[in-house]
């Protein structure tokens, strides 16, 4: 113990650093291997007809389809492309938040930090797999790191590659749109406030702000029409649709009797029977009933209805998600043995289950030695305001992506939408350390 304290830097890095080479392993060991996602087989299947409805928008089959066609010309399986260049944006994004939250080390800590992040077992997971996942973790990660960078410098050129950023984001996944409108309102209410508050310098970055907002979403909207269709096998996107799936979910068999009688002339038992019980197909009410009406009327009323009845299962629902949402470290530890979690692990064990069940626990080890690290050092020594500003914008977007990510989100909770966060709160752990070995420092000269 006494030698950890005394070259307690050199043993982090070391243990940091194996993490990283137990990575790298696991990619050569995994760099043919598909994991057995449904939205894999679609989106092989999307990229070489590039005929996008609006669940799929172009930028991933895209990639796919330049990976799979690079790699019939010079004979290769795909996945050695589509996973390096994955793998190559995930170490972008987490060199780039790690520079940004450790402005004053060194670029070899900064580059181990950033390494050390992006050698997390899921993110690892998700970068090896052939789906959007990795891309949006990694745009979506770089968005908020320059977008909070803009705010803080108001630099033009930040505007402008945080808006290209925001815009490649968008068109990754489909409700990705609504979650950075919902994220750029509460930032533009913020900095409204802060007007009121007479903070002169805040009106450009407001503008600015709303001159984003404003660009990105009109020119997704328009991309949408140009290369999207209208689905005939699923609804269309939308903010009801998703407060429709929270709202209703799997209860609707359960609470049929209490429908409306003119929902129940279209719907039967049977309807809501199968969209209570079979994974994935409890918007059938809402895709028949919005295909018969042209509108969200009735659908509205199915909604009401279950919150009169089924008020009690809502509210928990979207208290225990927004808990995993916004505490995924706790979640992802104690909740293994839970619904996606345990499916997502499955396909990450692959072939080579062993190494990959050896590749998460130590990589457990390895964090909670980092947090207890972390705890040590913030009850130890004075904890610098100055320093612990910048985690705010962090916490907020955490607090905001939990709280979008509980309301309007599918009866399946899914872990991969805390995998953004995740990183963030790996990423703030690791800064407070060297945060704390600063404030140590600064204790002993004086």
């Amino acid at each position: 113990m006494e030698i950890f304290k005394r070259y307690w830097k050199v043993c982090l890095k070391i243990i940091m650093s194996l993490q990283i080479i137990i990575a790298v392993a696991f990619i050569i060991r995994n760099i043919t291997y598909v994991p057995l996602y449904g939205d894999t087989v679609e989106y092989l299947e999307i990229s070489q007809t590039m005929e996008l409805d609006n669940y799929r928008p172009f930028i991933y089959p895209l990639l796919l389809r330049g990976c799979t066609e690079l790699s019939n010309l010079i004979h290769i399986n795909y996945t050695y492309i589509i996973y390096t260049i994955q793998n190559i944006l995930s170490i972008i994004m987490c060199i780039v938040i790690m520079s940004e939250i450790l402005k004053n080390e060194d670029k070899k800590t900064k580059l181990l930090s950033g390494l050390y992040l992006w050698s997390m077992p899921l993110n690892i997971h998700f970068n090896m797999s052939v789906r959007y996942d990795s891309i949006a973790v990694s745009f979506t990660i770089l968005f908020l790191t320059l977008l909070i960078k803009y705010i803080r410098e108001n630099n033009w050129k930040n505007w402008i590659i945080t808006s290209i950023i925001m815009y490649i984001a968008s068109n990754i996944r489909s409700e990705k749109i609504y979650f950075f409108i919902f994220v750029m309102v509460v930032i533009i209410i913020w900095k409204i406030i802060e007007i009121i508050k007479n903070k002169e310098k805040t009106k450009k970055i407001l503008i600015g702000l709303i001159g984003m907002l404003l660009i990105v979403t009109t020119s997704t909207k328009i991309t949408q029409m140009l290369l999207q269709k209208n689905s005939d096998s699923r609804a269309q996107p939308s903010f009801v649709m998703f407060l429709y799936e929270r709202i209703v979910g799997g209860y609707l068999e359960q609470y049929y009797d209490k429908l409306p009688d003119n929902v129940k002339q279209s719907i039967t038992l049977e309807d809501a029977k199968e969209a209570s019980t079979i994974e994935n197909n409890y918007k059938i009410v809402y895709q028949k009933l919005y295909e018969e009406d042209g509108n969200y009327g009735r659908i509205f009323e199915v909604m009401k209805t279950m919150i009169r009845y089924n008020h009690y299962n809502i509210i928990r629902n979207v208290f225990v998600d927004f808990n995993k949402n916004m505490f995924p470290v706790i979640y992802l530890q104690f909740c293994n043995k839970e619904g996606t979690l345990t499916y997502t692990m499955t396909r990450m064990e692959g072939d080579h289950p062993l190494y990959a069940d050896w590749y998460d626990l130590y990589a457990t080890f390895v964090f909670y030695i980092l947090l207890i690290v972390c705890i040590y050092y913030l009850q130890k020594y004075k904890v610098d305001k100055n320093k612990i500003i910048k985690y705010i914008p962090y916490i907020l977007y955490s607090f905001i992506s939990s709280v979008f990510f509980a309301c309007l989100t599918s009866q399946n909770f899914h872990v991969r939408y805390l995998i953004p966060i995740y990183m963030i709160e790996v990423a703030i752990v690791i800064s407070i350390i060297y945060q704390k070995r600063e404030n140590k420092n600064e204790c002993e000269e004086k």
